[in-house]
């Protein structure tokens, strides 16, 4: 799912992600990246000057951003259990 706001931070749209999941079997196929730039296409199409990726720590999806230059670490998550 991809969210849309306009960022109070940004003052600007930004495309929000919470998660990509490419089965494990797929993920040297270029599935993932193929994903990604369809979900940055949708989201420059809808107006978005960036996009927010969020990723497990220390998972793929972290790795992948990490190593491409276009990409740069800007938040962290925390989570809290309320239950």
């Amino acid at each position: 799912m991809m969210l849309t706001p306009v960022f109070p931070h940004y003052g600007k749209r930004v495309a929000s992600i919470e998660s990509l999941f490419i089965a494990k079997a797929s993920r040297s196929s270029g599935a993932g990246l193929e994903l990604m730039n369809a979900v940055e296409k949708c989201a420059k199409e809808a107006g978005c000057v960036g996009i927010l990726y969020s990723s497990p720590a220390g998972g793929q999806l972290e790795r992948l951003l990490e190593a491409r230059k276009q990409y740069q670490r800007t938040n962290t998550v925390f989570y809290r259990s309320l239950a």
